[in-house]
């Protein structure tokens, strides 16, 4: 009841989306409901068209199966900007070929226990080669990774900021 009157409180122009990660698998029913009934909207290797005061949109897509990758980027207008939402932030290499230009991922939890100048050291399966912060991955392709709220098979965090990601997207031509 708490989380859900804490993000009905995000107060937003235009969308919230989420995708579901590998431990949402087990309390998915209870992580959708919360999620949808706050004004979020599930992208499940699919996408949406973001419209704001321009013509061309800006594309959100969700992938969360990268067997189906060509159906969560498909859609007939042709959008000036792709973002792609990704749990698991090694699987950004997968997606290089793609015409998408900003991914967006979490999964790796930083790392989990970070050791200065050496950092993370309890690394996530699919998440020890982006562990946080952005990557430019192509010369078109930038990478941001979360190092999210929550822990994993250990449940604790050292040297390691927890972190809730907003992303603001604006018009550099503006």
């Amino acid at each position: 009841k708490e989380m859900l009157e804490v993000l009905n409180k995000l107060n937003v122009e235009q969308n919230k989306f989420y995708i579901l990660g590998d431990t949402d698998v087990d309390k998915e029913q209870i992580v959708t409901d919360v999620l949808n009934k706050s004004g979020f909207k599930l992208l499940n290797n699919t996408n949406e068209l973001v419209f704001n005061k321009a013509i061309s949109p800006i594309m959100i897509a969700g992938i969360s199966s990268f067997d189906k990758v060509n159906e969560a980027l498909y859609n007939e207008t042709d959008a000036v900007y792709k973002i792609v939402l990704i749990h698991e932030s090694d699987f950004a290499d997968k997606l290089v070929d793609y015409d998408i230009n900003t991914i967006i991922a979490g999964h790796s939890l930083g790392g989990l226990v970070k050791v200065p100048f050496i950092g993370g050291i309890i690394k996530q399966k699919n998440g020890e080669k982006y562990l946080d912060g952005s990557y430019q991955i192509t010369d078109k392709i930038t990478l941001y990774t979360s190092n999210g709220i929550g822990t994993d098979k250990y449940p604790y965090r050292a040297l390691n900021t927890p972190s809730f990601n907003i992303y603001r997207l604006y018009n550099k031509a503006n």
